[in-house]
């Protein structure tokens, strides 16, 4: 049976804010978006290949046509599973457009709000949009309210990585009763200000949930590896996901969508069927650095995260920045307890990222 793809999808570069963190805002400058003609041609071609779409990049809630384009997915495809991540725009449309509204309820199973700070004037300021906090709110409300498999998506650098920070976005949460997802910032755009979090912010952190709430999963080989004794779980950057932009490019990883990555178009016959024989692919999938080769992670970690090694050494022939030996760490860091009971979300296995689930009070 030839692979199914778990595949990203921003159908828009518009966008209501001003993130800095942004990963694709020089991708999306050049304001190309494409005939929905052409989007709907491209999975009646290839529905048969693909298993989940999660929709981001942009913030496709903002253009009528992402909501034609669900609906049509669903009726053409009901299989295939589709969820939204978005800046919490969701629930303001809906709630003025109830057509809208049956779309999204029919068509979505996962929908994940990012909100990276617990205090409202801290999150408005980081998106740069004066409702951000209020809009991320309402639509947790909203997505609760409809039942679906929700996720607050925090921006993982060591402001919002805080205790305190994660204190109240556990509170959050639990309000809400979702996961929590944190993605751990890339250094995408050097001119940002921003930097990555620490490998000692991230180990507090996981220290602290795992005392405190429940880590549901570690999507990320390295750490996966490195903090835990579950099965092997691979990068799954370019042989089970792939992600594709508004102008129709296609690329192995949400991170890297440069020109150099692109494996091709929306446009090339086949695409998805040959995937696994593009040379881009088989360079960044099947490359375990040299420095690897004695440690006794490697059947496990494999180097740890593509796109991390890309974006941090230029080339997947180094190690995850991350990588305990780096810093002079055990490579066992941690052996943490995984709960997996009555978890799922489309995001786990489409790219590497980490989920926690907030602890329930008994009686509470």
């Amino acid at each position: 049976m030839e692979e199914k793809f778990a595949i990203g999808l921003g159908i828009t570069p518009a966008c209501n804010m001003k993130c800095p963190f942004c990963y694709s805002i020089e991708r999306r400058n050049d304001n190309l978006e494409l005939p929905i003609e052409d989007w709907m041609n491209f999975f009646e071609k290839n529905s048969g290949l693909i298993k989940d779409i999660n929709f981001g990049t942009g913030e496709n809630t903002l253009v009528d046509d992402w909501f034609k384009l669900v609906d049509y997915i669903n009726n053409l495809s009901p299989d295939i599973s589709q969820a939204l991540t978005t800046n919490g725009s969701l629930a303001q449309i809906v709630a003025k457009d109830k057509q809208k509204d049956k779309i999204i309820q029919k068509s979505l199973s996962d929908i994940d709000v990012s909100l990276d700070y617990a205090i409202e004037s801290k999150h408005n300021a980081f998106r740069g949009h004066n409702n951000a906090f209020k809009m991320a709110i309402d639509t947790l409300a909203y997505s609760q309210d409809c039942g679906f498999n929700n996720t607050l998506v925090v921006m993982g650098i060591d402001d919002t990585l805080t205790i305190e920070n994660l204190d109240g976005i556990f509170d959050i949460a639990k309000k809400y009763d979702t996961l929590v997802r944190v993605n751990i910032y890339r250094p995408v755009n050097k001119n940002n200000g921003l930097e990555p979090p620490s490998l000692k912010t991230l180990l507090n952190m996981f220290d602290y949930v795992s005392d405190e709430h429940e880590i549901c999963s570690l999507s990320d080989p390295l750490f996966n590896s490195t903090l835990s004794k579950q099965k092997i779980k691979k990068d799954p950057s370019g042989t089970s996901s792939l992600r594709i932009i508004p102008n129709g490019s296609i690329y192995p990883s949400t991170y890297l969508i440069s020109k150099e990555f692109e494996i091709g178009t929306i446009y090339d016959e086949n695409i998805l069927s040959n995937v696994g024989d593009n040379p881009i692919i088989k360079e960044l999938t099947n490359t375990v650095p040299s420095y690897c080769g004695s440690c006794e992670k490697v059947e496990t970690c494999a180097g740890g995260t593509i796109d991390r090694r890309i974006l941090w050494h230029e080339t997947v022939d180094k190690p995850d920045p991350y990588c305990p030996s780096l810093h002079n760490l055990p490579v066992q860091l941690r052996d943490y307890k995984i709960n997996t009971a009555n978890f799922s979300s489309i995001h786990d296995g489409y790219l590497p990222t980490i989920f926690f689930r907030p602890k329930k009070v008994e009686n509470e």
